[in-house]
Order: C-alpha cells, then structure tokens, then sequence
C-alpha cells in the first residue's frame, strides 16, 4: 500500500479500493494499513483530497453495483484501462499500452483494452 499512497497523494485520476472485510472475516491488518493510507494521503496530496478517490468497502457481494469499491469473481491477476474519447485514444493510448505491457510482463498479469 505504501506505492498506492504515493499514487492517490500526487495522480488526480486514479481510484482505489481495499477491501477490509468479506464473509470469511474481518481483514484486521487491512484495515491498519487503510487507516495508515487515509492518513498520509490526508497529510500529502493537495487540500487532502486524494481521499476522495480510495474506498474501503466491507462485506460487498461479487458484482454488487457499488462504485468505485466493486469486486468480483473471476480469473484475477488482470486489469484493464478504458479509453472512450478520441483524443485520449489517438495521443494517449500509445504511451498507456506500452506501459501496460510493461507491467503486464513484469508481473506475469493479463490487460485487457
């Protein structure tokens, strides 16, 4: 969590979630490291509003319609961006796929477009 506090404290267009408790339990250290994150994210990004983009769900259903905290079921180990503007797509979308086969090879993870 310690990189996802520098990532919510400086990028304006990133959300996050951390899920701190599920049917198997409450996730104790999850909730530490949240309270942790909270706090530096208050102290260092601009007017403290980094918060605004990070929510710690509990006891969500795969799938259930809550956003940003939603989860689900499938493969894992995957993410995906969205591009739905013209512009993004033509000076962005370039620089975003390299970055996401990046890290797509660097963890071994699949991306989807």
């Amino acid at each position: 969590m310690h990189l996802l506090e520098r990532v919510l404290s400086t990028l304006p267009n990133i959300e996050a979630s951390a899920i701190i408790a599920e049917e198997a339990g409450i996730h104790w250290k999850t909730i530490r490291r949240t309270a942790e994150l909270v706090k530096y994210v208050t102290v260092h990004s601009p007017r403290s509003q980094g918060n605004f983009n990070f929510t710690a769900p509990a006891m969500l259903k795969p799938f259930a319609p809550f956003f940003p905290g939603s989860c689900h079921t499938g493969a894992g180990r995957q993410f995906a961006q969205w591009g739905g503007y013209d512009s993004y797509e033509s000076y962005l979308l370039p620089r975003v796929k390299f970055t996401m086969i990046s890290v797509s090879t660097s963890t071994g993870w699949s991306f989807n477009l």
